[in-house]
């Protein structure tokens, strides 16, 4: 076993995350880098993945894991290690689905016992410029309402803390966000509407504990889609508890589909879409599967 961890160094007295690290791990050969700059874990997570390590863990939340998966998937060398998680983040939400603990102890018996399981992960294709990108995403991504709350965080600094900024955050774009025309093509589903909010999910959670998606897999080679479309704000509202609940919401504004092929998400304006926290502006969207794209522990 020859483990590497990727640590958020943005994170409030990470160095003893790394004591306890080094404690837990003593009789192991391990490395330890936290992140100096934005993109550094995926840099670190692509060079791991070439350098063949037996793991690679994610120490932080659900964007530090983010930017781990986009450097191994788009790593040289196909990584055929393990991938786990310490969730030290603000919402882990991915973590909160796949039940990990924060606790380095149960993560090196986890370790030991060489067990996992295949996880899919979600792609957006997209243009940037004249460019094709393509970005990957394991839990959610989504167009709308979301992304914008994500941009107005990028703006407004972090000057009360990443949960009390994000809530503020909400608070204010919930109020003035305007909705836009969406169209959505599936191969066997046309929507077109004005729209709050269209996610596509691998996973269950969003927003810090938000369980919008409660029939969504990361092993079944699909991902959900859910459109909440010209909703009004009372409505949204009086539906915020059966989100927590993992319910789905009852109104004919609101539609859940599954599929396994690409689908397109278009926009007459450029509109943001967040993948994992990560930012993208674009007009139009392909996002689909890719079945079993790493092993997970």
């Amino acid at each position: 076993m020859r483990p590497a961890f990727i640590i958020n160094g943005t994170i409030t007295g990470f160095e003893r995350i790394i004591e306890s690290i080094q404690q837990q791990f003593s009789d192991t050969e391990i490395t330890i880098i936290p992140t100096r700059y934005a993109g550094h874990a995926g840099e670190l997570a692509s060079q791991f993945a070439a350098e063949s390590f037996s793991h690679i863990i994610s120490v932080g939340g659900d964007g530090t894991l983010h930017q781990v998966i986009n450097g191994i998937l788009a790593s040289t060398k196909k990584f055929d290690g393990i991938v786990s998680v310490l969730p030290y983040g603000t919402g882990n939400d991915f973590a909160r689905a796949k039940g990990f603990q924060k606790s380095v102890e149960h993560l090196k018996h986890k370790l030991l016992t060489k067990q996992f399981e295949y996880c899919d992960s979600g792609f957006i294709k997209f243009h940037d410029g004249e460019q094709e990108q393509t970005k990957y995403f394991v839990n959610i991504a989504d167009t709308g309402l979301g992304a914008a709350v994500v941009q107005d965080m990028m703006h407004s600094g972090n000057n009360f803390g990443k949960k009390v900024q994000y809530t503020i955050s909400v608070l204010k774009t919930f109020f003035k966000y305007k909705k836009q025309l969406i169209e959505i093509q599936t191969d066997d589903f046309v929507y077109k509407n004005k729209t709050m909010l269209a996610i596509v999910a691998n996973s269950n959670f969003f927003g810090s504990g938000y369980h919008i998606a409660p029939m969504a897999s990361t092993n079944n080679g699909a991902l959900e889609l859910i459109i909440i479309g010209d909703i009004s704000i009372k409505d949204y509202l009086l539906n915020l508890p059966r989100l927590r609940k993992g319910l789905q919401i009852m109104h004919p504004q609101v539609h859940y589909h599954t599929f396994k092929t690409p689908i397109t998400i278009k926009c007459a304006n450029t509109i943001f879409t967040e993948a994992d926290g990560e930012l993208i502006t674009s007009g139009t969207l392909q996002l689909g599967v890719i079945e079993k794209a790493f092993k997970l522990l």
